[in-house]
């Protein structure tokens, strides 16, 4: 992306673009799941409170951490709060068998792994 396209969108990373949008629009809808709606400052709140479990736990920029669940909107607050503080994001499939899983950390190499209540065996 070039600087005139940066200058254009108003942010250069999506944690940026979220707390533009949670400064301008917090109401407007972000993040639908079944049965929820998040606007962006209610999006932005699960981001912080992420981010500042993320950093209790020590992790330092560039750590690696593995993300393991189903599209939720805890995931996605994750997700950005694992890009707010400089960390990498990893995904890992939720479907794959347990070698798969296994072999996908194995490569990933996380210092955490966050997984959903439903993936935390």
């Amino acid at each position: 992306m070039t600087t005139a396209e940066t200058q254009r969108v108003g942010a250069a990373t999506l944690p940026e673009a979220l707390r533009r949008h949670a400064r301008e629009r917090p109401g407007a809808t972000a993040l639908t799941a079944p049965g929820e709606e998040h606007g962006y400052a209610a999006l932005q709140a699960l981001v912080d409170a992420a981010a500042a479990r993320l950093r209790g736990l020590g992790l330092a920029p560039g750590d690696r951490v593995a993300l393991l669940g189903d599209n939720t909107p805890a995931w996605v607050a994750a997700f950005l709060a694992c890009l707010d503080g400089g960390l990498i994001a990893a995904p890992v499939n939720q479907r794959a068998s347990a070698p798969e899983l296994l072999a996908q950390l194995r490569l990933a190499g996380p210092r955490l792994l966050l997984a959903d209540a439903a993936h935390a065996e």
